[in-house]
């Protein structure tokens, strides 16, 4: 089964800036971690890297973050998992 990661707004990337949703940097409910893994995400589907999952495991940066911060923004629904009989989806939100 493919797993892939996307995004349900735009938002603008550069080498020198990334514009990160100020309802997820400013949400007081969200912790430290799940802010993290939120920048991450939204870093490597720029990036256009395949593995995502992967590769959030594997960082030095996100791999302590990782579970609590996943999971995290799944049940605040900063993230909608989506699974159907050819892919698993996440869906990365701008708001709740």
């Amino acid at each position: 089964m493919k797993t892939t990661f996307k995004t349900n707004f735009e938002f603008y990337y550069d080498e020198n800036m990334m514009d990160i949703p100020q309802t997820v940097l400013e949400n007081e409910a969200l912790s430290p971690a799940a802010k993290n893994i939120y920048i991450y995400i939204v870093y490597f589907i720029t990036e256009e890297i395949e593995d995502i999952m992967r590769a959030l495991k594997e960082s030095d940066e996100c791999r302590h973050d990782f579970e609590t911060g996943f999971s995290e923004l799944i049940a605040a629904g900063f993230i909608e998992h989506v699974i159907s009989d050819e892919e698993e989806q996440y869906i990365v939100k701008k708001e709740v």
